[in-house]
């Protein structure tokens, strides 16, 4: 499977510039609530690649590995059971 998330940091300081506020506002207005309507209690509105490779071992993927490809703004991770 192939996981594509916004490439933001899990620390916040490192997100204080205009494509991490786009991604702060995107998450806020979508990602969040739709988590939250699902009875999830979401990831938070950047959650990172490590807390990604933790939903993913949580969901039985046992192999993450991050895609080595151009994609500044996002963090694309193949996951296999």
């Amino acid at each position: 499977m192939l996981l594509v998330e916004h490439a933001g940091s899990e620390r916040p300081e490192e997100n204080l510039n205009p494509v991490g506020r786009f991604f702060y506002a995107a998450s806020a207005l979508v990602c969040t609530p739709n988590a939250l309507a699902q009875g999830s209690t979401g990831l938070g509105t950047i959650p990172g690649e490590e807390a990604l490779r933790g939903v993913a071992g949580e969901a039985g993927f046992s192999q993450v590995t991050r895609v080595d490809i151009d994609a500044p703004l996002n963090i694309p991770l193949q996951l296999r059971r």
